[in-house]
């Protein structure tokens, strides 16, 4: 349905264009007009499978962008209190907001993958584009409890820290 709706907008957008610059009539014979209407239609659907394919890929790229950023965050290593903090409110709020976001887009990604497949061929770049995407939402969770290790290690050494000055504070009265 998408697809005929994006034939339909630019065989009127070029009709209109061409009628606009130059109206032109011409004579031919029924084979020679369904020969080229037939080549019109295949010009135009490819057209729009490879603008179908720019838009998912582009999807594509926007997803997996997302989900490194949140695995970057979640492997950080916080040099301080507030950034310690800073990063578990972000996954805090990438593990109940984000991630189900990104999990239903990845459905919306595969839906659109599905029909690229079915009507063109991609080539193994894409191929492997759309592989890495799809392992993104496997990958989270070990990401997750990497964060959790370091969030917790890192809560101890500043617990110290703070234990540490305070006391220094106290003796030094």
């Amino acid at each position: 349905m998408y697809i005929q709706h994006l034939i339909g907008d630019i065989q009127n957008s070029i009709a209109l264009r061409s009628l606009d610059r130059n109206p032109v009539t011409f004579s031919c014979n029924k084979k020679s007009l369904k020969s080229a209407e037939s080549i019109y239609r295949v010009s135009l659907a490819s057209l729009a499978y490879s603008l179908i394919r720019y838009e998912t890929f582009d999807l594509f790229l926007r997803l997996i962008g997302q989900f490194e950023r949140i695995a970057e965050q979640a492997v950080r290593t916080p040099m301080s209190t507030a950034e310690l903090m800073e990063i578990i409110a972000f996954l805090s709020k990438s593990k109940t907001q984000t991630i189900p976001d990104l999990e239903k887009r990845l459905v919306q990604a595969k839906d659109e993958l599905l029909f690229l497949l079915d009507n063109t061929e991609l080539p193994p770049a894409d191929l492997r584009l759309n592989t890495n995407m799809f392992s993104w939402i496997e990958r989270m969770p070990a990401a997750f409890e990497e964060h959790a290790t370091i969030a917790k290690e890192k809560t101890e050494q500043f617990k110290e820290a703070l234990t540490v000055k305070l006391i220094y504070l106290i003796l030094n009265k």
